[in-house]
C-alpha cells in the first residue's frame, strides 16, 4: 500500500471519530441544559421542581417541602411550598421501556401535582366513572358505584383531595382521608387515556410524601381488584379483604403500606 494513501486513511479515520465525539457531547449539553432541568432517562429518585404561579399552594415564604393540605377543619399548613411539575415522554424512549417511570427533561411534557379546587369536584367525579370504566365494568355496575365514585365540592378539602394537572387539564387526583397514625388512600383514579405514562406513580409516590409530612404512618388502601398489582408494585402489602361499599356481596382487597421509617 502507498505510504501516503495509508496516512491518508488514518486522517479521515481521526477526523471522523472527532466529529462523533464532538456532536455526541453536543447532544449531551443540549439535554442536559434544556428548560433549567437535568435530562434523565429512565427511572428517577426525585422528580424535578419548576415555580408556578398559584397561592393556593403557598402561605408565607417559598420553599420545597410539601403543600397545604386540607383536613377536616381547613387547611394544615403542613410547609408552605411550589407545586411540584414533572416532565415526561408520552412514549417511552427506545430502551426505556418501563412507561410507568417518570421521565424528566427533554422534549417531555410536563405535570402540575396540586391540590384540587372546590370547582373540580364534578371534574373529579366524571373522571373517577370514566376510570373505572376502564376495567370493562358494564353500565348497571358503574350506576351501582355512582355515589361513592362522587366527590362533592364541600368534600375536596377535607378529603385533602390532589390532582395531576397537565396544561389545565386533570389526568388524575388522589384523596387522603383520615387522621393520623392511620390514613386511607380514599379515592386514586387516573383518566383511562394516561394510564401507562407515569401519571398514576406520581400522584401515589406524591400522597405518600404528603401523608408522611402531616405524621401519618401508614395508609390504608381498598383496592380495586384489577388496581392491586400496582399497589404492591408501590410497597403495599395485601392484609385482607373489605366489603365493597357499592356492590353486595361484592369484597375488595384491603392494602396497607408502611409510609413512616
Amino acid at each position: 500500500m502507498c505510504p501516503i494513501a495509508s496516512r491518508r486513511e488514518s486522517s479521515e479515520t481521526w477526523v471522523h471519530t472527532f466529529m462523533v465525539s464532538a456532536i455526541w457531547a453536543w447532544l449531551r449539553i443540549s439535554l442536559t441544559t434544556r428548560s433549567g432541568t437535568s435530562a434523565v432517562v429512565g427511572r428517577v429518585a426525585q422528580p424535578c421542581r419548576a415555580s408556578a404561579a398559584d397561592p393556593s399552594w403557598a402561605r408565607g415564604p417559598r420553599s420545597t417541602s410539601l403543600p397545604s393540605v386540607g383536613t377536616s377543619s381547613g387547611v394544615l399548613n403542613a410547609r408552605p411550598v411550589e407545586p411540584q411539575t414533572v416532565a415526561y415522554f408520552s412514549r417511552a424512549p427506545a430502551g426505556c421501556e418501563d412507561r410507568d417511570s417518570p421521565l424528566i427533561g427533554g422534549r417531555g411534557m410536563s405535570v402540575l401535582i396540586r391540590p384540587a379546587r372546590a370547582a373540580e369536584a364534578k371534574i373529579l367525579s366524571d373522571l373517577a366513572l370514566r376510570s373505572k370504566a376502564h376495567w370493562g365494568y358494564d353500565a348497571e355496575f358503574l350506576d351501582a358505584c355512582k355515589d361513592e365514585l362522587t366527590v362533592d365540592a364541600g368534600e375536596v378539602a377535607r378529603r385533602r383531595a390532589m390532582v395531576a394537572d397537565r396544561d389545565g387539564h386533570v389526568l388524575g387526583f388522589t384523596t387522603l382521608e383520615g387522621e393520623p397514625p392511620t390514613g386511607t388512600l380514599g379515592m386514586m383514579f387516573v383518566e383511562p387515556q394516561a394510564i401507562g405514562q407515569g401519571i398514576g406513580r406520581l400522584l401515589f409516590e406524591r400522597t405518600v410524601a404528603a401523608g408522611r409530612e402531616l405524621g401519618f404512618a401508614r395508609l390504608t388502601i381498598d383496592a380495586d381488584p384489577n388496581a392491586e398489582p400496582f399497589y404492591r408494585a408501590m410497597g403495599a402489602t395485601r392484609i385482607g379483604t373489605t366489603p365493597s361499599g357499592s356492590i353486595a356481596g361484592r369484597v375488595l382487597p384491603q392494602l396497607v403500606i408502611a409510609i413512616q421509617s
